[in-house]
């Protein structure tokens, strides 16, 4: 089953794809080498793309969200749902929310491998942009330290 963690972010700041792609191939410990769905760029206007851990049948896709209402709309989602174990601390910081960084994943076809290459991606995405990354299981800091369950 799909899970589907995102990374609220306060930052503006653009990230291309290839920034994601550089980061996917320093962080990458395994066999081979990641593969991606297309050719990577700096542009700063994209909406998907998937990085293919070697050995996983399922590529990491991540989905990227700036436009104002759709943020704004994801941001209330979040809150909703999320309101048991959100501070108030933290339901203000998800509404300074800029742009979310979205990823959408099979645990199960994951190899510790694609785990490792996943975390550390997502930490990458959250320090550069000031994010928060917010899973079924709760909420998370830059680092990956938990911050709310």
């Amino acid at each position: 089953m799909a899970q589907f963690p995102n990374i609220f972010c306060a930052s503006d700041t653009p990230l291309a794809t290839a920034e994601i792609a550089a980061w996917a191939g320093e962080t990458w410990y395994g066999d081979g080498a990641p593969s991606f769905d297309m050719a990577f760029d700096d542009r700063a206007a994209w909406d998907r793309f998937e990085v293919g851990p070697p050995g996983v049948g399922q590529p990491l896709v991540f989905l990227h969200d700036t436009d104002p209402a759709v943020v704004s709309m994801q941001v209330a989602e979040a809150i909703e749902e999320a309101a048991s174990m959100l501070p108030p601390s933290l339901v203000s910081r998800l509404r300074n929310t800029r742009q979310i960084i979205g990823i959408e994943l099979m645990p199960e076809a994951l190899t510790d491998d694609a785990w490792e290459l996943l975390d550390a991606v997502q930490s990458l995405i959250a320090t550069k942009l000031d994010g928060i990354l917010l899973t079924d299981d709760g909420v998370y800091d830059a680092q990956l330290r938990p911050i709310a369950s």
